[in-house]
């Protein structure tokens, strides 16, 4: 048995997971995870600012007595897009490889995208399913089956950067949708052609949107594992039509600083469900830090059987 500690280093968010594996079947067992909030926004000049940098070293010193704690004997980590856009992101996840020795990277966004389909692949049984993990910095997309991939690619905006940089009211303004869907179109065109060569109509949605949308609970309080399209569509338009105090009270257990960004998520899921035809969606609990820890897993394994 060896014990791994993986992170997932996001724009809003970093996650923390120490897992027991077993090196010759790759079980997992006694998994502990944890999770501080950070918010990395972006002053005009493009870096991160002072109060997101000294959050995200917080953050780094929690995990520090976490894994002081545990003592993983491998420990992995992977920054995303906010780490990629921001002029000042090499330079903070420099100081968090300075002080705690990690071992951090950078990954660019098809990387991103190809990291967390292994981890979600148990859960995609159907060439018409895609996964869409779709948080603060960037949205990934990825289609395959339980068995391969067929592709995989990465939008450059999530919630936090399209809200700094498009929406200028609460609610949004039509105005201010019409920009974000201009600038995604392109984009999600080629989503467009890759559906016409793998067919799907199912969206497996993970991460900050998708688990923010879900927390928008029906009359019952319950929200269905999978839905029809209506239901999705319908819950985000009153998430955008409603004001920041009124979406805390939707949203359960939301931040307040998630409350203020969804608007701009729920966009992305509206745009790519009405561009691609989708038909029903799944709202999960994977994404990034799963796929994390199958690629250390899989190279383990790979070590042990060598």
């Amino acid at each position: 048995m060896i014990r791994i500690a993986a992170l997932d280093l996001g724009t809003n968010s970093f996650h923390l997971c120490i897992v027991d594996v077993n090196e010759k079947s790759g079980e997992l067992s006694d998994r502990r995870l944890y999770k501080k909030r950070v918010y990395l926004g972006k002053d005009n000049d493009g870096s991160i600012t002072k109060e997101g940098w000294k959050r995200s070293v917080e953050a780094i010193e929690k995990f520090e007595k976490e894994i002081y704690l545990y003592t993983p004997r491998i420990i992995h980590g992977v920054g995303t897009e906010v780490f990629r856009s921001s002029d000042n992101g090499r330079a903070l996840m420099d100081e968090f490889i300075g002080r705690t020795g990690w071992d951090l990277n950078i990954i660019d966004g098809d990387e991103e995208a190809r990291t967390i389909y292994p981890g979600l692949a148990d859960d995609v049984h159907d060439r018409t399913d895609i996964l869409v993990d779709s948080g603060g910095g960037g949205t990934e997309v990825s289609h395959g089956t339980d068995n391969d991939r067929y592709w995989s690619t990465s939008i450059p905006y999530g919630c936090q950067n399209l809200y700094n940089s498009y929406v200028t009211s609460d609610p949004i303004r039509q105005t201010d949708i019409n920009r974000i869907t201009k600038e995604l179109r392109p984009i999600i065109e080629i989503l467009v052609y890759e559906k016409k060569r793998y067919p799907f109509s199912h969206i497996y949605g993970t991460s900050g949107t998708f688990t923010a949308i879900k927390r928008s609970t029906n009359d019952d309080g319950v929200w269905p594992d999978q839905t029809d399209i209506n239901y999705i569509w319908a819950t985000c338009e009153k998430l955008i039509t409603s004001t920041c105090m009124q979406r805390g009270e939707i949203m359960t257990n939301s931040s307040e600083n998630r409350c203020k960004i969804i608007p701009a998520g729920c966009v992305i899921v509206k745009e790519l469900i009405q561009r691609l035809d989708i038909k029903e969606v799944t709202i999960g609990k994977g994404g990034l830090l799963d796929g994390v820890i199958v690629d250390m897993i899989q190279k383990q394994v790979r070590v042990v059987s060598a």
